[in-house]
């Protein structure tokens, strides 16, 4: 079976506290939907219970904004309000099953793809490269949009980055080393969360 058929469990985080190291980059934990996107012909949406939730999210054609001919992109479905992540509008969308009531709801609370990972390219897996060097290829390919946007990160000053994240009452920040590979289904000690909010 070919990658782009595939069902891919997504590479996990541990849990930790806000730190600074050079060897690692720093960025937001979305308050999303953890999703990886299958970009090629047709687009295929899976989420981390390997579910495809495609037919949720008609508004998210990333086909459009991906400049490759295959692609599988890492990254969160994120609903927002006033230019932040709503959980409660993102479990709006996920629990309808009516055709016409997706259809309005994709207007009238549209979804955005947050892609911060790279893991395939044009008949090329992309895992065993370095973090750096995949997110150097996905910012190749991307084209930003309403629908589609790119993680931004910081560098080192893991500290001061998540004390900002807290201010805004944000969810939490993401620490992820540099030269890690991408380990699929794995939980890693290369991927930290540094969560500012209790969720459920």
């Amino acid at each position: 079976m070919g990658w782009m058929d595939r069902k891919i469990k997504p590479m996990l985080a541990h849990i930790a506290e806000p730190f600074d190291s050079e060897d690692f980059i720093f960025e937001l934990k979305f308050d999303g939907s953890r999703t990886l996107a299958f970009v090629g012909e047709k687009i295929r949406l899976q989420n981390r219970r390997l579910l495809n939730i495609t037919h949720r999210y008609p508004e998210l054609k990333l086909g459009d904004d991906v400049k490759a001919k295959e692609a599988i992109l890492d990254g969160e479905i994120v609903v927002t309000k006033d230019g932040k992540p709503d959980f409660g509008m993102l479990q709006t969308r996920e629990h309808v099953g009516d055709e016409l009531r997706i259809e309005l709801l994709s207007q009238t609370m549209p979804a955005t793809f947050i892609a911060f990972d790279l893991l395939y390219l044009n008949d090329k897996p992309l895992v065993d490269l370095p973090l750096m060097e995949r997110r150097t290829k996905l910012e190749e390919i991307v084209t930003e949009g309403p629908r589609l946007l790119l993680s931004r990160y910081v560098e080192t000053h893991g500290r001061r980055y998540f004390e900002e994240v807290a201010k805004l009452e944000l969810e939490g920040a993401m620490a992820k080393r540099k030269r890690s590979p991408y380990q699929i289904g794995k939980r890693s000690r290369d991927w930290l969360k540094l969560k500012a909010i209790k969720t459920m």
